[in-house]
């Protein structure tokens, strides 16, 4: 039997951090939606799926591109896995 066990925070971020947040969201939510508008461009053009790998290689472009949205102090990482949820 696996017993998962859960935790419970409560964070008190300084307005710096509250914005640092809130950037970081923006910039994932802007990540997710540039995913799921690849994945369903290229389903329309081809009745195909996109690939992870290629939606990972788009990522890469975008971060090199648009460093403004996708800034070069959070990790790769975090982008990931918006667009793997998409």
């Amino acid at each position: 039997m696996i017993i998962k066990k859960t935790y419970k925070f409560c964070l008190l971020p300084t307005t710096q951090n509250l914005q640092l947040f809130c950037r970081f969201a923006g910039a994932c939510r802007w990540t997710f939606n540039q995913g799921l508008a690849a994945r369903i461009e290229k389903w329309e053009k081809d009745k195909k799926p996109l690939s992870l790998f290629d939606q990972n290689k788009h990522l890469t472009f975008l971060k090199k591109t648009r460093r403004d949205i996708v800034a070069k102090r959070y990790s790769l990482t975090s982008f990931t896995t918006s667009i793997t949820r998409s």
